[in-house]
């Protein structure tokens, strides 16, 4: 059986792993702030918000304090002037074998 302390700790570990993101827009690539970040029951939703860029986001990776990519998302979006928020959801299971 599966603890609750186990599924609670590594919950916490995917939650707090993510420190940034670097998002392409018009072929350049920025970093940004997580803006929120969500747990409900085993998902994990990392938010990251951008408001004064314009122009084609190509992609986003959110990514880790030694700059490693965690999770990469390919879009083909034309952001206006008006804010835009990437969501990195993360569902975790875990099964005993």
């Amino acid at each position: 059986m599966i603890t609750d302390l186990y599924l609670d700790q590594t919950l916490d570990f995917l939650r707090d792993l993510p420190k940034s993101a670097k998002v392409t827009i018009n072929g350049a690539e920025t970093e940004h702030d997580i803006f929120r970040t969500l747990v409900e029951g085993q998902t994990i939703k990392h938010f990251v918000y951008l408001s004064n860029e314009t122009g084609v986001i190509s992609s986003a990776k959110l990514i880790d304090a030694q700059q490693r990519d965690l999770q990469t998302k390919t879009y083909n979006v034309t952001k206006g002037p008006d804010g835009f928020t990437i969501v990195f959801v993360t569902e975790l299971k875990i099964e005993e074998a």
